[in-house]
């Protein structure tokens, strides 16, 4: 299996999730092609999971970097998946499917190349999680 590189840094990780997370919430109201409620989702999750991650951006530090990373992979899949599946039907152009198939994609993609671990100074406590 062939695995990205890993070079994108948890801090830089953490300004892409902000950004995401808002645009995402912002555009859920216009995107016909994928259902409201997941882009709302998607978006409102990405912004959460940032607030509670163990990371430099982190508010509360409860999530380990490894399990946002998954999660990260989740809603990704989601959102391209809600897309190009049968809730997506309603779409009217092509640009209503593609931007949030390429927004799913680049989620998933950021989350395979960014640094599994922040820097030691920024880890709060360690998580009992087995990520």
């Amino acid at each position: 299996m062939i695995r990205p590189p890993r070079v994108i840094p948890t801090k830089a990780h953490g300004i892409a999730d902000y950004a995401s997370g808002a645009l995402i919430l912002a555009a859920s109201t216009g995107l016909r092609g994928v259902p409201k409620g997941v882009a709302t989702a998607v978006g409102a999750g990405v912004l959460a999971q940032s607030l509670l991650t163990d990371y430099e951006l982190g508010v509360v530090r409860l999530v380990p970097m490894r399990a946002h990373l998954a999660l990260d992979v989740a809603s990704g899949l989601a959102l391209a998946g809600s897309a190009v599946g049968p809730t997506g039907g309603g779409a009217t152009g092509v640009a209503s499917r593609v931007l949030p198939v390429l927004a799913g994609i680049g989620e998933v993609t950021v989350a395979l190349m960014t640094q599994p671990d922040p820097p030691r100074r920024w880890r709060r406590r360690r998580s009992r999680l087995a990520f």
